[in-house]
């Protein structure tokens, strides 16, 4: 699939179908599902679900009960009524909705269709258009059309032979407004219509709208004109399932964004590498040997530039071992899953093809010692090692594949100052979590998994379960996930990973392939992910880095302790997403949520508004507001986000004078678990409650010549306009008091106009939104936050200590907006009988409560 191919999905914004697998449908980001111009206008809609009926040993999923889970699905959505599911065949079932639904509430309900355990495919159908989308990013060009007969009683005259007739295909023409020349039969009852001339996507979906309409269609799809992808040549890659499989990393799709570059580089801080290997012969780019013993180096001297894999066989009662142990050939291994050389029709196929490999050999006979792992970290970034030459070619990426196997339970100050020194030099650490899962399995008793600032990566299986020997963490250690092999647990070597090694059990002797499992066999994935990501966007920094590969993690399966918990890090590597969401989004940061109140602390029987700001503010999703972060409040949950926002109302029924502590939580394509915002205190304070603070007068100003009324607390501004330096204006003879700032609970917004001059005009709010709304209205200036008032509730009571302050507006007589604030009745009466407005909360349009 090639970068145009993200448009698949959009189809849903336009159309009346989408056959999606839950893999596929998981690895597209949301925010393009949801992309159009009708999220707004409600429609009515009809699911599809297709069942997903798995027996065996692994798992059993009864129809009933998948139909079961996908209505509760549905009904977990505030506003959507499922109608009774109806058979559609041997293995789907449609299901109506009672009541219309918008677009965004559609796109709601087809990912969480999407997500139920059981269902294979989800389609939707919408009866209705109410408005054109807009998709001006869909590049796809489309021949036609493929529609779906709906054969009854009303559509006689419509089909023959498979097919439509001319009066049919009249029609549609009618309803299109475009001469289709031809209409065929296809596989599975479908109809294939031909456009005139090939058309671009956009085009096509707005005649798919139109012809949507005719009651002898089922559904209307594009036909648009598909590519490859993007597979290997290699003789070995259909067994690599970590790079193609369900559960692999999705590498087809993310080849087709980026291959990698030469002027990508990954350090491999491992066994060293064998330079013989064709798959790796053309990819390596210097190298050094860090190994200070030369009987643990079995090469016969110490530190060199010659990185050779010179084999770490051990013989019997060697490092403490009564039995012989063949070399590994450990770091080729390695070396091969990041970046052989791939597309050659020869041994395998690797994560990141063009990129070059610097190996740095550290691990020898009876693994390798600290103080030579971290000179070859140092080296590999491009940092000085006395008596050793300059790295060359720094790397961007240091992948290490090693640990201790000892516990620790803290990472030593050596190893995280030699990692502080790496990440200071811009080069990101990529580390194996450790195989001790079956003993002490916490990666964060290990170095350097342990250590801060490194990528720490556990290992998966075939079928998206931790690995049985990964080390996992419950302190978040571990990171992120990649496919590791299991194949001792499954008594299959297929269900490893497969790459490059040599025959020799002690030295070289020929380029082989292997089998083998472990988190050093996930790390490199990772590590390759990382480098195609550089590739296609080399400025990324290494935050961005770390964020998109996170945040776009596939979950883990359903069935595994990993998706219950956390400890395996933050889901399995997904190569496609991230990149999408690299070279795509120009933010690539965390998504930060916060909470703010309108009104807090608020009078009990008065409203409050939560508001929820989602950053970025392109994110789709839901936010659900929470008390003490953990229980749902009620009727606010999974509240839609727009523009960056989600807001829910509250009445403040019951006093809390020490506070709520409330929060919010985003779910959606910019997270791959929950986001939570900052806590909120929100207080809730008797009707009898004063504000604490000091008050100030606000007086009243009158211009005949613009018939314009002005009120100002700020004593130099008060001299002004009484000496006659602004000339034309005079007191009115009306005050009333107000809180100095801060006072109370809502702070006024002071605004300031030239736009409709020679008049100018001056405007006051204590609403958070309408303040945030004026703000961003080019024809008013925000001058300051002057002073505050109390809010009344929503019928325009205030307390007893309080009296209502009105507002009152002109509605635009005399060609400039003007507004008036009292305390008077009488004076609200006058101006009514004007022609002016009120504004605000009950019947008389308080706009909130000041000092009696």
């Amino acid at each position: 699939m090639t970068t145009q191919s993200l448009a698949r999905i959009w189809l849903f914004a336009a159309t009346v179908i989408l056959g999606v697998s839950i893999a596929e449908a998981k690895e597209e980001p949301a925010s393009i599902l949801l992309s159009g111009a009708t999220k707004t206008s409600t429609q009515t809609w009809t699911v599809h679900v297709g069942l997903e009926v798995v027996t065996g040993a692994i798992q059993e999923r009864d129809p009933a009960t998948v139909i079961d889970r996908s209505v509760d699905a549905l009904l977990s959505i505030g506003g959507v009524r499922p109608q009774f599911p109806r058979k559609a065949g041997r293995s789907a079932f449609s299901i109506s909705f009672a009541d219309p639904i918008t677009h965004e509430m559609a796109g709601r309900a087809y990912r969480k269709l999407q997500a139920t355990p059981g269902v294979a495919w989800v389609t939707m159908r919408r009866e209705s258009v109410a408005a054109e989308v807009s998709l001006a990013e869909d590049t796809r060009q489309v021949v036609g059309l493929i529609l779906a007969p709906r054969v009854n009683s009303d559509t006689v005259g419509m089909f023959s032979n498979g097919t439509l007739t001319e009066a049919a295909i009249a029609q549609l023409r009618a309803l299109a407004g475009h001469a289709f020349p031809s209409a065929s039969a296809m596989a599975g009852g479908m109809i294939a219509l031909r456009f005139t001339t090939t058309l671009p996507a956009h085009e096509a979906l707005k005649i798919a709208e139109r012809i949507g309409a005719a009651i002898f269609l089922e559904w209307v799809d594009l036909d648009d004109l598909n590519e490859t992808q993007l597979v290997p040549n290699d003789d070995f890659y259909s067994d690599q399932w970590n790079l193609f499989g369900p559960w692999g990393i999705n590498g087809p799709q993310a080849w087709d964004i980026s291959i990698g570059s030469p002027n990508v580089v990954v350090a491999v801080i491992d066994t060293g590498i064998l330079k013989t290997q064709p798959d790796l012969s053309t990819k390596i780019v210097g190298g050094y040997d860090m190994i200070t013993d030369p009987a643990r180096a079995r090469d016969g001297n110490g530190p060199d530039a010659d990185a050779s894999d010179a084999g770490n066989w051990r013989e019997i009662g060697e490092c403490g071992g009564s039995t012989f142990r063949a070399s590994s050939w450990h770091g080729s291994h390695v070396a091969g899953i990041v970046g052989a050389a791939s597309n050659n029709a020869y041994g395998i196929a690797s994560v990141a093809w063009n990129v070059r490999i610097v190996p740095v050999r550290v691990l020898g006979r009876c693994g390798g010692i600290r103080s030579d792992i971290i000179n070859g970290m140092h080296w590999a970034a491009g940092l000085a090692v006395p008596g050793i030459p300059a790295n060359p070619n720094p790397a961007r990426i240091l992948n290490m594949s090693l640990g201790s196997s000892i516990p620790t339970q803290t990472c030593s100050t050596s190893y995280q100052t030699a990692v502080d020194a790496v990440n200071a030099a811009g080069a990101m650490v990529v580390v194996a979590a450790g195989n001790n899962g079956k003993t002490i399995g916490e990666a964060g008793y290990y170095e350097p998994s342990g250590c801060n600032g490194v990528i720490a990566v556990a290992a998966t299986d075939h079928l998206g379960f931790q690995s049985s020997y990964s080390n996992f963490s419950n302190v978040f250690k571990v990171d992120i996930s990649a496919p590791g092999g299991d194949s001792s647990f499954y008594l299959d070597e297929t269900k490893a990973i497969y790459s490059t090694v040599d025959t020799g059990l002690r030295s070289p002797v020929a380029p082989f392939g292997a089998w083998l499992n472990g988190t050093s066999m996930a790390a490199p994935h990772v590590s390759g992910i990382l480098a195609l990501m550089i590739a296609a966007r080399p400025t990324l920094t290494n935050r961005q880095l770390y964020i998109s590969l996170i945040e776009t993690s596939r979950e883990f399966n359903t069935a595994s302790a990993c998706y219950r918990d956390s400890y395996c890090g933050w889901g399995i590597a997904n190569a496609h997403a991230a990149l999408l969401r690299a070279t795509l989004d120009p933010a690539n940061y965390f998504t930060d949520v916060t909470i703010a109140s309108n009104n807090n602390p608020a009078v009990v029987g008065s409203e409050y508004i939560l508001t929820a700001t989602i950053t970025p503010a392109n994110a789709t999703g839901n936010v659900t507001f929470l008390y003490s972060g953990s229980n749902p409040i009620s009727g606010c949950a999974n509240v839609s986000v727009f523009n960056g926002k989600a807001s829910c109302r509250f009445q403040a029924s019951q006093i809390n004078t020490t506070g709520y502590r409330l929060s919010a939580g985003y779910n959606g394509d910019y997270t791959h678990h929950w986001a939570y915002s900052n806590e909120l205190l929100q207080k809730v304070l008797p009707a009898n409650t004063p504000p604490v603070g000091t008050t100030q007068t606000a007086i009243e100003y009158y211009h005949a010549a613009f018939d314009h009324y002005f009120v100002t607390t700020i004593p130099g501004e008060i001299v002004k306009l009484d000496n006659g330096t602004f000339v034309g204006w005079a007191r009115t003879g009306q005050t009333f008091k107000v809180y100095s700032l801060g006072a109370a609970a809502a702070s006024v917004c002071r605004f300031f106009s030239t736009s409709f001059a020679p008049k100018s005009s001056h405007f006051y709010t204590a609403s958070a939104t309408e303040c945030a709304k004026v703000k961003a209205n080019s024809n008013w200036q925000f001058e300051a936050e002057v002073f505050s008032i109390v809010f009344s509730d929503a019928n325009g009571n205030c307390p007893v200590t309080n009296q209502p302050l009105y507002r009152l507006y002109n509605n635009g007589q005399g060609g400039a907006p003007n507004h008036r604030y009292t305390t008077s009745l009488a004076t609200r009466s006058t101006m009514i009988g004007k022609g002016w407005i009120p504004e605000g909360l009950g019947a008389l349009g308080v706009m909130g409560c000041v000092p009696i």
